[in-house]
């Protein structure tokens, strides 16, 4: 059977313009759909379900081959939460406010 590889990505976000725990669960599905979308990753939130104004989110990927899993998840990471856009993105859709 030929190897699998896996990469695994964890990333703590802030969502400033959450006012409350469903205004958050709406940027956080948003968010997930469209990492999933881009990146074509596995995307689920691990963490912070309680809090209103932060995430943690973890992402995975496998691929037969060590450097394609790296690759996207390196692609996604240089998009993350230290990025402009993606901070942007989360501003839009949290809605804005704040």
């Amino acid at each position: 059977m030929p190897p699998v590889h896996a990469v695994a990505y964890e990333v703590e976000i802030r969502i400033p313009a959450s006012h409350s725990l469903k205004d958050r669960r709406q940027v956080v599905r948003s968010l997930l759909a469209v990492t999933r979308e881009r990146f074509h990753v596995s995307a689920a939130e691990v963490g912070g379900q309680d809090t209103w104004q932060r995430a943690t989110l973890g992402f995975a990927v496998a691929a037969s081959e060590a450097r394609l899993a790296e690759a996207t998840i390196d692609e996604k990471e240089r998009v993350s939460h230290r990025g402009r856009a993606f901070r942007a993105l989360i501003a839009e859709l949290g809605g804005g406010r704040g």
